[in-house]
C-alpha cells in the first residue's frame, strides 16, 4: 500500500479526532507514528490493500460514538487497526476451514524421505561397485580418510570417485 495514501487517511482521521476532542491539529510526528502503526498491523496479516480503508472507518464509528474525554489519538488507532485485523483473521479462518469441507479428500503426497531414499536407490543402481560404496560411507558420515583406508586407496582416489558420481548425478538430473 501507498505510504501517501496511508498518511491522507490518517489526516483526515486526526482533523476528525481534533475537531471532536477540541485539540489543536496533531504534528507529521503523530500523523507518522499512527501511520505506522497501521502498518504494523496490517502487514501480520499480509498485507491487505483495504485495510486503512476498514481502520478509517473503523475510527471513525468509535469517535462518533465516544464522549469527552477522548482516549489518546494513537490508542483510538491501535484499537482500531487491532480490531480490523482480528476481524479479518477471524473471517479468514472461518471460510478457509469451510471451503476446505467442499475440496475432495486427496491421497496424501510422498513423504520426502521416501522420495530422497528412492532417488539414491535409482542412483546407485547406476554407479560401479566401488562409487556405490563411497557413496554409502559419505552418506552414513564417514570421513574421506575413512573410506579410504575402507577402500585400500588414497584420499585422492576418494575425490576421483566423487567427482564421478557428481557427473552421474548431473547426467540424471539434466536426462529428467
Amino acid at each position: 500500500m501507498d505510504r501517501r495514501l496511508c498518511e491522507e487517511y490518517v489526516r483526515w482521521l486526526a482533523q476528525i479526532y481534533s475537531r471532536q476532542a477540541d485539540l489543536p491539529p496533531l504534528t507529521d510526528d503523530d500523523i507518522h507514528q499512527a501511520s505506522r502503526i497501521i502498518d504494523r498491523h496490517r502487514r501480520r496479516i499480509g498485507g491487505r490493500d483495504d485495510f486503512i480503508s476498514l481502520v478509517a472507518i473503523r475510527v471513525s464509528e468509535m469517535l462518533a460514538r465516544e464522549q469527552k474525554p477522548l482516549a489518546s489519538f494513537h490508542a483510538v488507532v491501535e484499537t482500531a487497526a487491532d480490531t480490523v485485523r482480528h476481524r479479518i483473521t477471524r473471517h479468514a479462518k472461518k471460510h478457509s476451514a469451510s471451503q476446505l469441507e467442499m475440496w475432495p479428500a486427496m491421497e496424501p503426497a510422498a513423504k520426502p524421505n521416501q522420495i530422497m531414499a528412492d532417488r539414491i536407490s535409482d542412483l546407485l543402481s547406476t554407479l560401479g561397485p566401488k562409487e556405490q560404496l563411497v557413496l554409502k560411507a559419505i552418506i552414513d558420515g564417514e570421513s574421506y580418510l575413512d573410506v579410504a583406508r575402507q577402500l585400500r586407496v588414497s584420499v585422492r582416489t576418494i575425490y576421483r570417485l566423487l567427482d564421478q558420481i557428481r557427473g552421474a548425478i548431473r547426467l540424471r538430473d539434466s536426462a529428467e
